[in-house]
């Protein structure tokens, strides 16, 4: 079964069942994905102790992000470069930002 946790109606910390159908304790992921979404995060910190929190003991997951380089000058050799940072400006940072406590 696959459950997908829309972020802005519950958190990965309620667990795969909405509260109060399974005891939380009971509630872990055993697979969870997440595509260029971290950076996106009000607050990453608080989505990365949940996943932790509840995948379960054998679990895994993959986290897919661009492909980009902290170096300015080694970006300018990517051909998307210019489009990924016109992202990053516009839609990433606003997303980050948009709380009060965001975390950009």
């Amino acid at each position: 079964n696959i459950t997908i946790c829309d972020v802005a109606e519950r958190t990965v910390g309620d667990g795969p069942c909405p509260s109060g159908e399974v005891e939380k304790e009971k509630n872990v992921f055993d697979f969870v994905y997440a595509h260029d979404v971290v950076h996106d995060m009000t607050n990453p910190k608080a989505l990365i102790r949940d996943v932790y929190h509840r995948l379960s003991d054998r679990g895994c997951w993959v986290i897919v992000d661009i492909d980009c380089s902290d170096d300015e000058i080694a970006n300018l050799e990517n051909p998307s470069a210019a489009t990924m940072y016109g992202f990053s400006c516009f839609l990433c940072l606003a997303c980050s930002s948009s709380t009060k406590d965001g975390a950009a």
